[in-house]
Order: structure tokens, then sequence, then C-alpha cells
């Protein structure tokens, strides 16, 4: 009895190509396998799914190893993330075009900056609207004119980090020629952010819990979104041979985190710049994805 396990459409763009490349017609390559044209088609233009059976059957026509099918589905799937998950935010790729590494002051409206500064001090619960109202210099229905609510305010800072983030990766990964520059140059855009940006960072990592409904959901599938656009590079490395790790996907979250945590302990009485503690970790993201094959038992190494 044959495997019943389906794969999905995806595979269809490669399999097209390897057929197109063997100069195989449409009609030919169905009666290989044993199907009608339109079936074929159908698989081609991922309108249809297929059996592991048939995968195999294509394959055999092909003249291609299941393996080698696989790998061509992904290389031919390859399509650098136009941040979909971006939808509800807006930034302008071409904003740090070139200048990805400069950061000028933060620049937000009164009532912003005092919400900032009081959710830094005291956090979001305990930071009230007549707080932040006096640090702005303006009334409380002042405030209210601007903003509904403290929430509001959360979600306003939220979207602004979240906004400078796209903006500045983008730039960043817009700079390199492959895979491993272009993820290596957002390690270091996402460093140098939560360098000098530590007071969206700070509280990035530490209000976020504070974000109620959809806007939590939203929210968090932006971060994705980013992580996302970062994976991106990461498996196309994994692809092109250029990155070893066993885990690239728990590799690349653990890198990011480790980013994400310099807005924690940054100093500027450290001995490093910013910009060499960026590149520094752009080396210790490169290292840590080229490893390969370490185990416990190999520990002995590092002793």
């Amino acid at each position: 009895m044959g495997d019943k396990t389906t794969f999905d459409g995806s595979l269809g763009a490669s399999l097209r190509k390897g057929r197109i490349e063997r100069k195989l017609s449409l009609r030919e390559m169905a009666r290989t396998i044993g199907i009608s044209p339109a079936n074929l088609s159908a698989i081609e233009l991922g309108k249809t799914r297929m059996t592991v059976d048939r995968l195999r059957a294509v394959a055999a026509a092909l003249d291609l190893s299941m393996s080698a099918v696989m790998r061509e589905a992904e290389k031919s799937n390859w399509e650098p993330p136009e941040l979909a998950a971006s939808a509800s935010i807006n930034f302008d790729k071409q904003q740090f075009e070139g200048e990805w590494r400069v950061f000028p002051p933060l620049d937000v409206d009164p009532i912003l900056a005092s919400a900032i500064t009081c959710f830094l001090e005291v956090g979001y619960h305990g930071s009230t609207i007549r707080t932040i109202a006096s640090g702005a210099n303006i009334s409380v229905p002042g405030l209210y004119h601007h903003y509904h609510n403290k929430q509001e305010l959360l979600v306003a800072i939220l979207d602004l980090t979240m906004q400078e983030l796209f903006a500045r990766l983008s730039s960043a990964r817009s700079e390199g020629s492959t895979h491993v520059d272009r993820y290596c140059l957002m390690v270091e855009a996402l460093a140098l952010f939560h360098i000098h940006r530590r007071p969206l960072g700070l509280i990035g990592s530490s209000e976020m819990r504070y974000i109620e409904g959809s806007e939590r959901t939203r929210v968090a599938s932006l971060r994705t979104g980013l992580q996302r656009m970062m994976d991106n590079e990461v498996a196309g490395a994994v692809h092109d041979g250029e990155f070893a790790t066993l885990h690239p996907a728990d590799a690349a979250r653990a890198i990011s985190n480790m980013c994400v945590a310099l807005s924690q302990w940054y100093s500027e009485a450290g001995p490093l710049t910013p910009n060499e503690i960026a590149r520094q970790y752009a080396r210790f993201a490169y290292d840590i994805m080229r490893a390969n094959g370490w185990t416990e038992s190999s520990s002995a190494e590092f002793v």
C-alpha cells in the first residue's frame, strides 16, 4: 500500500522547473507518471496535493532523487519576505538607507517622551496619566485629546519600536550580497538598536505583557515577522552550505535574544563602542551558525 502522506503545492514550481530543464512537455511527463496533463498542471501550479508515491514517480521521471526534489522545492520557494507581517505598521524601507548605523535623538512628541520616561522609571502599572501629563507639561484633558488612555500610549511606543526596527533591519539587509552577509548585517543592526534605543528595548522586553486584546496579537505578529525576516536568511545560508549548525531556527532565536539583552546591560562606561559591540555580536552570530558536530561527548575539548 502506498504512502498516503501528501505534499502541498509548494513543490509544484520545482517540478515544473525540472520538467522544463529536461525538455519534457506537460503531456509527455503526465503520460510517464500515469496522470492526466490537467492533473499535472494543477500540481505544478500548486492547486492540488500529491502523495509520496506520486512524488516518487515524478522524481523518477525527472531522474532525480527524492531529496534532490525536496531541495529544489526549497530553493524554488525562496522568496526574501516582503514583511507581510508588517501590514499593520507603516515604515519607510529607505528611511535609513546607508545610515542604519546612525542614531539621532529619538524624535517623539512630549507626551510619548514622558510616557517612555515614566514606564522606565516605575513601569506601566506604576505610571499614571496624571504623572505622564505632568512630565509633558500638559493638562490631563489635554493629554486625552491626543491619547485615549495609558494602553494607547504603550501601544504607540511599541509600534514606534517596530517601525524603526523594520526600517533599520531592512536597510541593513539590503547591503548584503549573500544570505550570510545579510543575516550578519541584520544582527549588527539589531544589536545597535538595543544599545542606542535602550529605553525602547527595555519597555518592549518588560511591558509587552500588559498589552491587551487584539493589539497584543498584532504586536506579537510584528515581532514574529521581524524574526522570520532573519530566519529567512539563515535558512538560505544553510541551503547554500554556509551555515552548518544542527538547529538553525533555535540558534537564530538565541542570537536575537542575545542582541535584545544588550538594552539591559550596556554601559557607555564600558571599554567598547556601540559599533564595536555590534560587529562583535555579528561575529558571534556567524561563529554560532557555522558550528556543527559538537556533542556532549566532545566537551573535553572546551575544558
